[in-house]
């Protein structure tokens, strides 16, 4: 837990190689600290060596996920294709939802609503939380956001939240769950060193 809590952080700071080395290595010293073991260093440097090298390819491979989704052309089943404006803001609104949750709130369900300014313009937030926050979500380097989402932010404050996902955001998350595969791979061809285990126990 604590090796995947230090991992999480430095994940979400944009650094999934570092955060795969530090989450193996720490994990690796206190899963022999916790089992009566030596802390070896060897083995740490094994897990760290292997969650660098998990969480820079899930790095990579995140990154260029981003603008791509699976083709909707049955002629073409399984293709990688480009996404377009549309699919890349469903894919922020998917981004924006998972956040929500993670802030121990749930998106509300139905069609978008107007979000009426005290201007009288109005404005269509993407998504609206069950605590009544409104969700603007955007995607890509390139996204703005429009006037009156801007008023609606200056008007609102923090009960208007706006979601910016970028290429390193996806990275980061398939870096992450990359190197929770790569540390744990040296355990697979290391006998276990548990005294208890090693005596029948």
């Amino acid at each position: 837990m604590a090796g995947g809590a230090l991992q999480a952080q430095l994940a979400l700071r944009g650094r999934p190689m570092l955060a795969g080395a530090a989450g193996g290595a720490t994990t690796a010293m206190l899963q022999d600290a916790l089992n009566g073991r030596s802390i070896s260093v060897g083995t740490a440097a094994e897990a760290a060596g292997a969650g660098a090298t998990l969480g820079k390819l899930g790095d990579i491979i995140g990154r260029r996920r981003f603008y791509l989704g699976g083709s909707q052309d049955p002629k073409r089943p399984g293709e990688w294709v480009e996404l377009g404006n549309f699919a890349k803001g469903e894919r922020g609104e998917e981004f924006s939802s998972l956040r929500t949750l993670l802030n121990f709130d749930l998106t509300r369900k139905g069609p978008k609503q107007r979000l009426y300014l005290n201007t009288g313009d109005y404005t269509v937030p993407d998504q609206v939380t069950g605590r009544g926050q409104y969700v603007e979500s955007k995607a890509g380097p390139f996204a703005r956001l429009s006037r009156l989402q801007r008023r609606a932010m200056e008007q609102l404050g923090g009960n208007f939240r706006v979601d910016h996902f970028l290429p390193q955001d996806n990275g980061a998350l398939f870096g992450f769950l990359g190197s929770q595969i790569g540390y744990q791979l040296p355990d697979y061809d290391r006998p276990d060193q548990n005294p208890q285990v090693q005596q029948g126990q």
